[in-house]
């Protein structure tokens, strides 16, 4: 690695003391717990963490790349680049001091994230985490924003890089940490200008597909003959502004922009998941997870470059879309933007469309995924992330044959409820330690489940695209109607539809043109019900829809049709509420809102399990005959001081009454819908009048499942009922 190599060059021309010992174990003192890496290097190895005079290792239950990352940074490294699980750097000795870690990313030291207690867990050496750490910042000196002499950063001093077999798939990388998407030139001897300080790189060697310097080789220090007349440098492609996420990991983090020689922030006012696709395929990946505000990666520091954002989500960069300078904005460094982009493809391979082999796709290349702790969690993300509803086995040891190339998901951890499989935990792409008799497999329920979405418009319209056969497609509008428009709408979270749009009102999408072959009443809850999918046509435009947006979408998850987490659609994206002031009033809004009758518990203390995203709502004081919640009184949209262990729930009730009407033997054609079954045919006109009264069981929560629960609508808009009556 080349920051063992920077030691050696740092010690060499005695810029620095440096305080390693001989068996390379290196240690930092924070405000609360000391913390260094053991069995590796200065940057990387097994975590240990010193207290009340001890040192112990740390469990790597639940450990990923945000506890990695409090870690490096509270030994002064940037950022992680991995979390390593199962000993990767050796065995420790001594007491298991943590377990169960879970940062949110942000915090300065590891003793500030949640866990268990000091020394309580249920661990054994085996399981100690380690870490992989981003060891130098980068810049470019005597050019441009874009152009320059290439300078690194090692523990507080900037040195340069030897030219010596310096290459475009080095500027590359070089171009890529700095946010912009290319190089268009590498340079030598000196073309910029010669530096000063120590030559800190030498012989740096990169595959190009690296995302830092740091991961690339280099050829070492020793009897070099490098001087600052071979300081190397770069030209990056400036077709788009830079940009880059900071705070997170390579696909999330706080979003910063490049522009006029120096690194800014983007305010959140108005910031939305249209704003966030850009950025997301701007910085190479394929759409947005979400959109993050309120300084969710932390506030960053230096300029607030752009305000008010208004992207159509179509543009290639992000300055193509409407946005205020940076000397009119009126933000502070805690109303910092973020996203989360969706990094990865998947496919199946070697067996069918709903069996097969997992696989990948990162950094332009296809791989597959070890089976080291996989099980129907993670099989159950894989199959909804193809568009099916989910896992009836996931297999292990190369089932369905070993795959080629690299493996590059290894210990992945899922809780079951992602949409993607890279929002599960795992050890970081590309570490392992596998081969491909260990391929992991799944073998999906082949009953579609059909996730819906509005491109190219705002949360609450848009063209209409339905993820089919792994990849998002479009519908042709022929026979398109308001029915269907309504379904759709009320799959998304919102009441009706006001609107339907053909003609590719909101432009021409990619992927398939699908055929609806079905036909909905307009009364149904998901396009499952209604619509099939499957015939793919060429000649007829895509179809669009505007939903009602009167009152933002309402849903409950994490329960059943009639109880669960409450869950509001607002400003493109789901989020939970706060059970401060919550009470049965604010229930029954709810409930009402959602067509039951009233409701019989107000749940607190996330009772149905806590939510992920945004908390959109706080302190909701309703008198309890509001039609909506949005009537009610609340501070306003993400003003709160709550955490999701504080999200609310409801338990609703209903009632059903089928006016007085008779049964007979007589066969009717235009018969509705029985709401209750019979036993049999009656042989005489009976009279009747039936009043249904519908109660959840006494003990609702033993209807739920950690594995697989049952929720009215996932967080990707898929309802799923399970034993439930259906309302007329």
């Amino acid at each position: 690695m080349v920051t063992s190599r920077i030691e050696g060059a740092l010690t060499r021309i005695g810029t620095m003391q440096l305080w390693c010992l001989l068996v390379v174990i290196c240690s930092v003192t924070s405000n609360a717990n000391e913390i260094r890496l053991v069995g590796g290097a200065d940057n990387y190895g097994r975590v240990e963490v010193n207290y009340t005079g001890q040192w112990g290792t740390v469990c790597d239950d639940k450990w990923d790349l945000n506890d990695a990352n409090v870690a490096c940074r509270q030994l002064g490294f940037e950022s992680a680049l991995g979390g390593n699980r199962r000993a990767s750097y050796g065995q420790g000795t001594g007491p298991i001091l943590l377990d169960d870690v879970n940062c949110v990313g942000n915090e300065t030291t590891l003793d500030q994230c949640k866990h268990p207690g000091v020394g309580v867990h249920n661990c054994g050496h085996d399981e100690d985490a380690g870490v992989v750490c981003i060891t130098y910042g980068i810049r470019l000196a005597s050019g441009d924003y874009n152009y320059g002499r290439v300078e690194v950063s090692y523990k507080g001093q900037w040195g340069t890089v030897c030219d010596t077999g310096w290459d475009l798939n080095d500027a590359n990388v070089v171009c890529r940490q700095l946010g912009f998407g290319s190089a268009l030139e590498n340079k030598t001897g000196a073309h910029y200008g010669e530096g000063t300080g120590p030559i800190l790189l030498v012989g740096v060697d990169c595959d190009g597909n690296e995302t830092h310097l740091d991961q690339c080789l280099d050829s070492g220090f020793e009897d070099h003959d490098c001087n600052h007349t071979r300081d190397a440098g770069v030209v990056c492609d400036s077709n788009t502004n830079g940009i880059r996420l900071i705070g997170g990991a390579e696909n999330y983090g706080r979003v910063e922009v490049f522009y006029n020689g120096q690194w800014g922030t983007v305010c959140d006012d108005g910031w939305d998941m249209n704003d966030a696709n850009v950025v997301c395929r701007q910085l190479g990946f394929e759409s947005a997870y979400e959109s993050k505000g309120s300084a969710f990666y932390g506030p960053g520091t230096g300029p607030i470059l752009l305000d008010d954002v208004s992207c159509f989500g179509n543009e290639t960069s992000l300055v193509q879309c409407r946005h205020l300078v940076s000397e009119d904005h009126d933000c502070e460094h805690r109303e910092d933007a973020g996203v989360v982009c969706n990094s990865i493809k998947i496919r199946l391979t070697g067996g069918a469309y709903n069996y097969g082999r997992v696989e990948v796709f990162y950094n332009d290349q296809w791989g597959t995924v070890c089976d080291h702790g996989w099980d129907l969690n993670d099989a159950d993300v894989v199959c909804r992330q193809l568009g099916l509803e989910s896992a009836l086995e996931s297999e292990s040891v190369a089932f369905y044959g070993q795959g080629t190339g690299p493996i590059l998901l290894d210990e992945v951890s899922c809780l079951g409820n992602e949409s993607s499989l890279d929002q599960c935990r795992h050890r970081g792409f590309g570490v392992h330690d596998c081969t491909h008799a260990m391929d992991a497999e799944v073998m999906c329920d082949g009953n579609t489940t059909y996730e819906i979405r509005f491109a190219d418009g705002a949360y609450n319209r848009g063209r209409v695209e339905v993820f089919f056969d792994g990849q998002w497609s479009t519908v042709c509008d022929d026979e398109w109607d308001l029915n269907d428009a309504n379904v759709v709408c009320r799959q998304l979270g919102f009441r009706s539809a006001l609107t339907i749009e053909i003609n590719a009102s909101y432009g021409v999408g990619t992927g398939l043109i699908l055929l609806d072959g079905g036909e909905c009443l307009g009364n149904e809850t998901m396009v499952d019900q209604c619509m099939q999918f499957g015939s793919e046509v060429h000649n007829c435009t895509q179809s669009g829809v505007v939903c009602n947006s009167n009152t933002y979408g309402l849903r409950l998850a994490g329960g059943a049709d009639n109880y669960g987490r409450v869950e509001v659609y607002y400003n493109g994206q789901w989020g939970t509420v706060c059970d401060d002031g919550w009470d049965l009033n604010d229930a029954n809004v709810v409930c009402r809102q959602m067509g039951f009758d009233f409701a019989l518990e107000s749940k607190d203390d996330s009772f149905y399990g806590p939510g992920m995203g945004p908390i959109l709502l706080d302190d909701v004081d309703c008198f309890g005959n509001e039609t909506s919640l949005n009537q009610c009184r609340h501070p306003g949209f993400e003003f709160h001081n709550c955490q999701h262990s504080e999200d609310v729930g409801v338990v609703c009730e209903y009632t059903i009454e089928e006016t007085t009407s008779e049964m007979t033997t007589e066969p009717s054609s235009t018969a509705p819908r029985t709401l209750l079954p019979t036993t049999g045919a009656p042989t005489t006109s009976i009279p009747i009048t039936v009043t249904t009264t519908i109660r959840p069981s006494t003990a609702p929560t033993t209807l739920l499942s950690t594995t697989a629960p049952t929720t009215l609508l996932s967080t990707t808009g898929k309802f799923s009922f399970s034993n439930s009556l259906p309302i007329g």
